[in-house]
């Protein structure tokens, strides 16, 4: 990927969206997440066959081998079909299971197609204040978690959960949990977009195997900027499907006897809303591209890739929603479904002033 991607990752892109394009059209979305429970096992069983929830274990664990760049692929075509399931979360874990040398987890993604979810303190913080991370004590089995974590995307709908604790040595530790274990439980949040279910967690004396814990801060350094980098490839992505439906609608949408996209106000929106997602496209990718090589600035890039999407995304939503007139906002209409999701994410790991601090403290 040199800001445009090779013939293998272009295939990669393709396939999937032909999967998610067949597998997981917006009635779809709307049945599970909105009028169901929020689970759709048949769904994760495709993307299970298809190789696509092991992507991110390596291939000497049977799993796929991919790299950043092609989990940033997954994550700009996850966000362009409004994917409800915890792909992007299950990638994520598996990257900071390997970094941190904890096998048998990977095994279980690679082998048993489990779905994961993450706990992480940096997400609590945005919905919480001041959270304090749950303590590991260890045992002679392993650990013993108590605690709580806020925020956690699809919470019991996924099978396992990495877990981020203060160990007793001081350091941060990272335990892999059973959603439905002895000890774990958790409360739905209220949430604009319904396709990423919230949740707060709760664990009181959860007994945990002792493979993981220790050693796991290169591991948790890295699994922030990596998420913030995906979030923002999800949001072009839905950005990206919104243009396309918005500049649908205003050629096909008459008013006075000719398409309302011939006139020259709403011509000038969705060429802005356009120029907004391309630059968003080009700032995923650098970000991706840095991650991938171990930049030094990866960071940075991680903070620009968010700040590029963040508000400017909400831009394009509202945009949308605004071409689409009074019948933008009805639930009948399918841009509102994106405009949530994309309001989400900007909030999420990092509002645009702390992206923006983030950036300044790597230059001055």
């Amino acid at each position: 990927m040199e800001l445009e991607l090779n013939e293998e990752q272009g295939l990669l892109q393709s396939g999937l969206r032909q999967l998610l394009e067949g597998a997981c059209e917006l009635r779809r979305v709307r049945r599970h997440s909105y009028d169901g429970d929020g689970r759709d096992p048949e769904l994760w069983k495709e993307l299970a066959e298809g190789g696509w929830t092991a992507s991110g274990v390596p291939e000497t664990l049977d799993g796929g081998g991919l790299g950043f760049e092609e989990a940033a692929i997954v994550a700009l075509e996850s966000g362009r079909s409004l994917l409800h399931q915890p792909l992007i979360e299950t990638l994520l874990a598996a990257r900071a299971l390997q970094r941190a040398g904890c096998k048998a987890p990977l095994s279980e993604i690679a082998h048993d197609g489990a779905s994961a979810t993450l706990a992480v303190l940096e997400l609590s913080r945005d919905f919480a204040p001041d959270p304090e991370l749950p303590r590991a004590r260890s045992t002679q089995a392993g650990w013993e978690l108590s605690g709580e974590h806020f925020g956690v995307p699809f919470g019991p709908l996924a099978q396992r959960c990495l877990v981020e604790a203060e160990l007793e040595s001081g350091e941060a530790g990272l335990l892999w949990v059973s959603t439905d274990q002895t000890g774990v439980g958790w409360r739905e949040v209220g949430a604009m977009d319904r396709t990423v279910r919230r949740y707060a967690l709760t664990l009181e004396a959860v007994e945990v195997p002792g493979e993981c814990g220790a050693g796991a801060g290169d591991a948790l350094g890295e699994l922030p900027d990596e998420w913030r980098v995906l979030l923002a490839a999800q949001t072009q992505g839905a950005c990206a499907r919104l243009l396309e439906m918005t500049v649908d609608y205003a050629k096909k949408r008459e008013q006075f006897g000719r398409p309302i996209g011939a006139n020259q106000a709403v011509k000038v929106r969705l060429a802005l809303a356009a120029a907004a997602v391309e630059r968003m496209l080009a700032a995923v990718y650098h970000a991706a591209l840095k991650i991938e090589q171990g930049a030094s600035d990866r960071g940075r890039a991680a903070a620009m890739a968010k700040l590029e999407t963040a508000s400017p995304g909400a831009e394009v939503a509202t945009q949308g929603i605004h071409v689409h007139g009074a019948l933008g906002y009805t639930w009948e209409q399918d841009v509102q479904l994106f405009a949530k999701r994309i309001k989400t994410n900007e909030i999420l790991l990092g509002s645009d002033a702390d992206c923006l601090e983030r950036v300044a403290r790597t230059i001055l």
